[in-house]
């Protein structure tokens, strides 16, 4: 088993490397750097989480991943940087940032992708205040289409848990 492992290491520690163009010291230091940054980032929303509660809601939407409280600590901390595509997938749908923000280069910039945000969070509470005074029947079509719309580009369905791709 320690040679699976070993393999395992060596295969998702290169993808964490190939970030910081294969400086080992720095790639677990960048990953916290940007794990940290999201975590901020809901605190400052006035929604702090722990890393208990976070693995918690990983696995919940999840169901086979293997993520603990401890283990994303050490990811924050620096003591880790090999987390699986899973993982970072989750991460990625949990704090609403592209995968992407873990691994491209460049993409540590946290004005861009505070500007991300806000034009995210702006279109979102666009659409909200073209559906105020809409009755209940209108409101509920305007979610069925958002549902089909989210189904249509492989989003789950609020309310529904993603399913792990290798289970």
């Amino acid at each position: 088993m320690s040679s699976v492992n070993d393999s395992y290491e060596k295969a998702t520690g290169s993808r964490i490397l190939a970030m910081t163009g294969g400086e080992a010291e720095a790639a677990p230091l960048l990953l916290a750097q940007r794990l940290n940054s999201l975590f901020e980032r809901e605190a400052k929303a006035g929604r702090p989480r722990t890393n208990n509660a976070v693995a918690e809601q990983l696995r919940e939407r999840n169901p086979g991943l293997r993520v603990s409280g401890g283990y994303l600590s050490a990811l924050r901390n620096g003591g880790r940087a090999n987390p699986s595509i899973e993982l970072l997938r989750a991460l990625a749908a949990y704090f609403e940032v592209p995968v992407d923000h873990f691994t491209a280069p460049g993409t540590d910039d946290e004005a861009a992708l505070a500007a991300e945000l806000v034009m995210r969070e702006a279109g979102i509470r666009a659409l909200a205040l073209r559906a105020e005074g809409l009755g209940e029947a209108s409101l509920a079509s305007i979610a069925a289409i958002i549902d089909n719309a989210r189904k249509l580009e492989g989003l789950p369905v609020a309310g529904e848990q993603t399913q792990n791709p290798t289970d």
